[in-house]
């Protein structure tokens, strides 16, 4: 066998498996992105979640009773742990206020 053989079969091989390669950084690329469409709806979902337990925790409460403050932790427990979720979702790249009560 000689040196051009030898180069040529090694530049087929390389040439495939280049080609096998391509194949399959374009199909991981591709669930990346569909990962990130998801994600990025699951963060819209619970900012709109967070913005809706806001609006429920800024509205006076007129009757004074134990379940009705029970309720209104439980709800900001509730904020406080979607919060969380979107942050660790996003890995800390949205920047979410927080007012401390």
């Amino acid at each position: 066998m000689t040196v051009f053989n030898f180069l040529l079969i090694l530049t087929i091989v390389l040439f495939l498996l280049t080609g096998v390669l391509s194949f399959y950084l374009i199909r991981f690329v591709r669930i990346v992105f569909r990962m990130e469409d998801a994600i990025d709806e699951s963060i819209n979902i619970l900012n709109k979640s967070q913005d809706d337990m806001m609006s429920i925790l800024e509205t006076p409460v007129f009757f004074d009773s134990t379940e009705i403050r029970k309720a209104l932790q439980i709800i900001e427990r509730s904020r406080s742990s979607i919060l969380d979720v979107a942050e660790k979702i996003s890995l800390g790249q949205v920047s979410i206020e927080v007012e401390e009560n």
